[in-house]
């Protein structure tokens, strides 16, 4: 993935005017409710961080299935 080009990937700004970035992830099915489950992650400082903590989580919801 691109510096920049993760469409998951998104910035916003804080109210002390600082970037950081954040992303949602799809993590599986409920099978209770059989509703979808998403996790969401905030406050990483740098682009780098955020992807590399989204690739983390990718990369442990492969191991536990």
């Amino acid at each position: 993935m691109n510096n920049l080009t993760n469409s998951v990937i998104k910035a916003y700004v804080k109210k002390d005017g600082e970037i950081y970035f954040m992303f949602k992830v799809f993590i599986g099915i409920n099978p209770l409710t059989g509703k979808h489950q998403y996790t969401t992650r905030r406050g990483y400082k740098t682009f780098n961080d955020a992807e590399m903590a989204y690739k983390q989580i990718l990369l442990e919801i492969q191991l536990n299935k």
